[in-house]
């Protein structure tokens, strides 16, 4: 596993949600919740070793029979570490009840 640019730039990212949200208490819902950063990083630093991985998955009852490319899984971590906080915050700034 090589250290590269985008994976120091992730985990900058990653402890920038943590440090927000311990400054900020209330955006903790939106930067910690389980998904983001921690699921989002292992992604991006073992995307190779995910993408290999091949089997059954019991636990959801597929059968995964090729290999991902470690582009894909990096990918989708990105996706993960930026997007979730995007969502979330649009969850959390809109009303419950509309006026």
């Amino acid at each position: 596993m090589q250290v590269t640019i985008g994976k120091l730039a992730a985990t900058a990212v990653g402890l920038g949600y943590v440090v927000l949200a311990m400054v900020k208490p209330a955006w903790q819902p939106i930067f910690l919740n389980p998904y983001c950063p921690f699921m989002a990083l292992a992604l991006i630093w073992l995307a190779e070793y995910l993408g290999e991985l091949t089997g059954m998955l019991p636990s959801v009852g597929v059968v995964l029979d090729r290999r991902s490319s470690g582009i894909g899984v990096t990918l989708a971590g990105w996706l993960i570490l930026v997007g979730t906080p995007v969502l979330m915050a649009m969850v959390y700034a809109t009303p419950i009840d509309p006026p």
